[in-house]
């Protein structure tokens, strides 16, 4: 059961949060611990080479705060990312939710709504934001106990007359909001210990300081997968290697 393989995982997350590499990567001003990307490539493959799902909820976990890091404001990055990096119980989480069920990766494309991403966030007569639509293939978004993780970092499109280069923003969608539903976990061949939910949003209203990069969620995507790439990819190496000396000593 991908749920229980997650869930059955919490104590090892929390071991690995308090020796700092659920956060290692994020600014030490705001509780992280500022390591380069070459750190994060030898850590990742190490992971990978023994559990590329385990290593998937923290790497995205990471991912889903360094846009804050990137496009947020000073207010949010000492809220989001300091709320992250000092958590009592160890087992803080944050969802990377951009994917969605008719796919993302028209997300920049120059036509309006309803090409590209169409989970929308409008805004309200009281500056609140009102979110629309569903993600899919998060991973943790739906949390340990499927009501959530402590934060989901949305791309939406806030603005459906213009085209995904100009009409994407970021949500900060807190745990608990009302509107804010997970299905059930997916059942997939690998990662089976890294929970991946659809997400849906039924008049999720947040507050203004919770939104960034209105205008620029294209950048946020873009740099957020660069980032991540290099991740990636020595991520099959350390899979790689750990499947050919596994094969090597069988033989």
């Amino acid at each position: 059961d991908p749920q229980h393989a997650f869930e059955i995982l919490k104590p090892a997350y929390q071991t690995a949060y308090r020796l700092g590499l659920a956060t290692s990567f994020l600014p030490k001003e705001y509780g992280g611990g500022g390591v380069s990307n070459v750190d994060l490539q030898i850590a990742a493959e190490e992971l990978c080479a023994v559990d590329a799902g385990f290593a998937c909820i923290l790497r995205f976990n990471v991912l889903a705060l360094k846009p804050v890091e990137w496009f947020g404001s000073e207010d949010q990055k000492r809220r989001f990312i300091g709320e992250a990096c000092n958590d009592p119980t160890a087992s803080y989480l944050a969802g990377w939710t951009v994917s969605e069920p008719d796919g993302t990766a028209s997300f920049d494309d120059p036509n309006a709504f309803p090409t590209g991403m169409r989970t929308t966030a409008v805004k309200r007569s009281d500056g609140h934001y009102v979110l629309n639509g569903s993600k899919l293939w998060p991973s943790s978004a739906a949390g340990w106990d499927m009501k959530g993780a402590n934060v989901n970092t949305c791309v939406v499109r806030t603005g459906k007359s213009v085209g995904g280069k100009a009409g994407l923003g970021v949500a900060m969608v807190p745990r608990g909001t009302p509107g804010l539903t997970f299905g059930p976990p997916l059942y997939k061949l690998g990662q089976r210990s890294n929970q991946n939910n659809a997400v849906h949003f039924d008049d999720v209203a947040i507050p203004p300081e919770n939104i960034f990069a209105e205008g620029n969620g294209d950048l946020v995507i873009s740099k957020a997968f660069t980032w991540s790439g290099p991740v990636a990819a020595i991520a099959a190496v350390g899979v790689a290697r750990a499947a050919y000396e596994f094969a090597l000593q069988f033989s």
